[in-house]
């Protein structure tokens, strides 16, 4: 163990520190050393070492040197740091001790730790609310898809039902699914239509706000009786004219509720393109019969 050099002053610090009852002379002729110590006596009479009591004693001694040599030279480059680290002015830390001056430095740095934690806080809502926007339009989007997607499904159905209806009556012939989709687009430019599924029938409805019912009488007309109407107006449904006398059948037969003679039909400008090419070569068909 490395030992320590210790002058005059320092053996006597320690031994009284440490409690014994002696004392370190230079062992001159003006200030002799006695002859006869009980050097074991005086270790037996060193008491416990309290070291909370050399510890305050040593703290006490090294701030009063501290205090007595370079304190105020020292406290004034410690003002200025902190004032530059902390962006505090340095007349403020002026008047202020030590503790004062750690104290306010560790506020400041409390505040720029809130701030840069607030900061982060608000970066993290702007990306979350950023997320939740792009959720929100892909939403849309989908569920915008989805509409799009079971109206088709749900046209094509309606399609179906309609070829189903014309297939079953009397035809002069022609293309049924062609007549089936002139038959739908013609159908779509008057009522609002609603498919019940369990049913598998159009239901036929005014068009508005307030869809309602479209009656034929005191009868609500079904997608039956518009195929029927239809298609007798378009010349697809075969007239039996077996039964009747010959000066009658000479005559035009009467026509039922809703009906007229074939004519070119006009074509509306937001109608489907398929649809669209459908009711044009209808016309053609029609201008040839005619």
């Amino acid at each position: 163990m490395k030992k320590s050099k210790i002058n005059l002053e320092q053996a006597n610090e320690l031994l009284n520190l440490l409690g014994v009852a002696a004392a370190v002379v230079d062992n001159t002729d003006e200030n002799p050393a006695d002859t006869e110590v009980d050097v074991q006596g005086l270790i037996k009479g060193i008491k416990e070492p309290n070291e909370d009591f050399i510890r305050e004693k040593l703290r006490a001694d090294i701030e009063d040197k501290i205090k007595t040599q370079n304190t105020g030279k020292w406290i004034n480059s410690l003002r200025s740091k902190v004032a530059q680290t902390f962006g505090i002015k340095t007349a403020s830390l002026a008047d202020l001790s030590l503790e004062e001056i750690l104290a306010m430095a560790k506020d400041s740095t409390k505040g720029n730790v809130d701030k840069a934690q607030q900061d982060w806080l608000n970066d993290r809502e702007a990306l979350i609310n950023g997320h939740d926007s792009e959720i929100e339009k892909l939403r849309g989007d989908y569920e915008r898809q989805l509409r799009d997607a079971h109206q088709q499904y749900v046209r094509r159905d309606m399609r179906d039902r309609f070829i189903s209806v014309l297939n079953n009556m009397p035809r002069t012939g022609g293309d049924l699914n062609a007549q089936a989709e002139a038959l739908l687009a013609a159908a779509e430019r008057q009522f609002t239509m609603k498919y019940d599924e369990e049913k598998g029938r159009v239901g036929l409805f005014t068009k508005g706000e307030e869809p309602a019912p479209v009656f034929k009488g005191k009868k609500i007309l079904s997608d039956e009786d518009f195929a029927e109407e239809f298609a007798e107006q378009m010349g697809w449904k075969r007239i039996d004219n077996r039964g009747i006398p010959p000066q009658k059948s000479m005559q035009a037969p009467e026509k039922p509720f809703g009906t007229a003679a074939p004519s070119r039909m006009n074509i509306p400008d937001n109608l489907p393109e398929h649809a669209r090419r459908t009711l044009e070569r209808l016309n053609s068909e029609i201008e040839v019969e005619e």
